[in-house]
């Protein structure tokens, strides 16, 4: 039998055992095909990465954020083609790139600048007024109401007990004349202090001016005293009498009632003088001074008016109605003016020139006043503004605005609304400026 077995081979060239070869063909085969998927990839991005920078793709993207349409009265209309709301039927508007929503010069937090064509804003009610320089209104309107002068007011009171046995005057306002009978009281305490000064009639030395002197000091009149005397009987009858002349404003009694020592039973204001208090505001209070003539004009009387003089400014502030009062002092010769009739007050006030706007033009949110400046046709930026003294429907501007800039006047409601909608679109807000807009 032949022996065909092959001679052996050199060390480290031994044969490789089967199949070894065929994996390492398909490991190669493998990795050529991750190479071409992998510069295949490679080439497609940077191939599309040229393409949008490109000058096609840039216009593309200018107009991107043009390409979607908003209703300016209810942003929540959000469309991608032109058209019109379907709430209010306004033409639906090009929706801005949220950056350029952001709050341009604004000096107040939480705005953004507005913009709109014009004619959309007209439509919309939306006014503009230029700031100008000009005299402030030589008067103060205000209300005011009649009080009777404190000074001038007289009480009837009683210091001794007893019954009213009859009244003289039954109805407040009566016009009564110094020394005029009011009321009738009896008293037993009276009786007694009568009884002793007619017995003291009979006596030597000064009993008898004792007992007049106890009868004075309880309110008896020297002519009751006198009476009494003439009368030799005690009665303990006293006729009480006004003390002034003028109206009974305040009664207090009904015949038959038991009165009090220092109960008061009687009201008397001499009317000839009269008060007016006419409240001022906090904003107003330095043009008002004592000296300044004011007019009141009542709808008791058309076509009428009466003319006084400021003669108090309180020094106490109302905490609920945020005012003052003036008194302003009246004459009143012809009974015309009775206490508790309101009226309307003009103040002569100091004239003085600054820069004024409407009223209307300022908001005011209690922690800032602004208005809403044109910089442009149709553009409003918000503009925080120091207001002053208040002249009818004009308001002075000590800053944040110059002569000839104009502000919206009406319609602010809806630029405020879209500027407080557009802040809130930008994200947070920059911190507010100065006024004037300087940082």
């Amino acid at each position: 039998m032949t022996d065909h077995a092959q001679p052996p081979m050199p060390e480290g060239e031994e044969a490789p055992p089967r199949g070894v070869r065929a994996m390492a063909l398909v490991r190669w085969v493998i990795l050529a095909a991750v190479v071409t998927a992998a510069t295949f990839t490679g080439g497609s991005w940077l191939l599309a990465r040229k393409g949008r920078s490109g000058p096609a793709a840039a216009a593309a993207n200018s107009e991107e954020p043009h390409t979607r349409y908003h209703c300016p009265m209810h942003p929540q209309i959000v469309s991608d083609q032109p058209g019109q709301c379907p709430i209010c039927q306004m033409s639906l508007v090009p929706l801005v790139a949220p950056a350029a929503l952001a709050p341009a010069s604004s000096t107040t937090t939480g705005l953004a600048a507005v913009e709109a064509p014009v004619d959309r804003l007209q439509s919309m009610g939306v006014r503009v007024e230029a700031v100008a320089r000009g005299r402030l209104g030589d008067t103060l309107s205000t209300v005011g109401r009649i009080v009777a002068d404190e000074g001038r007011l007289a009480r009837v009171q009683v210091r001794f007990s007893g019954y009213v046995e009859r009244l003289l005057v039954t109805q407040p306002g009566t016009r009564v004349s110094q020394g005029a009978p009011l009321a009738m009281v009896q008293s037993d305490e009276i009786v007694r202090l009568e009884g002793d000064l007619v017995q003291a009639l009979g006596w030597s030395g000064d009993l008898a001016e004792r007992a007049r002197q106890r009868l004075r000091l309880l309110g008896v009149a020297s002519e009751e005293v006198a009476r009494i005397e003439a009368r030799g009987k005690a009665d303990g009858i006293v006729t009480l009498r006004s003390p002034v002349s003028g109206d009974v404003v305040g009664l207090d009694a009904i015949a038959g009632d038991r009165v009090e020592p220092g109960q008061v039973l009687f009201e008397v204001a001499d009317l000839s003088r009269v008060w007016v208090v006419a409240d001022v505001y906090e904003r107003e209070l330095s043009r008002v001074k004592v000296g300044l003539t004011a007019r009141l004009t009542l709808d008791a009387y058309p076509g009428k008016s009466f003319t006084g003089r400021i003669e108090y400014v309180s020094s106490r502030l109302d905490p609920q109605t945020r005012t003052l009062q003036a008194r302003i002092r009246l004459e009143n010769s012809e009974h015309l003016l009775k206490p508790g009739l309101f009226g309307a007050v003009e103040i002569q006030l100091p004239r003085s020139e600054g820069l004024t706007v409407s009223s209307e033009a300022v908001i005011d949110t209690g922690e800032a006043r602004y208005v809403f400046l044109e910089s442009s046709p149709g553009r409003f930026e918000p503009r925080q503004v120091v207001t002053g003294e208040r002249s009818g429907d004009r308001l002075q501007v000590l800053s944040g605005l110059e002569e000839g800039d104009r502000v919206a006047t009406a319609g602010n409601f809806f630029i405020d609304s879209e500027s407080r909608l557009r802040a809130s679109l930008a994200g947070p807000a920059s911190p507010p400026l100065a006024p004037g807009g300087k940082p």
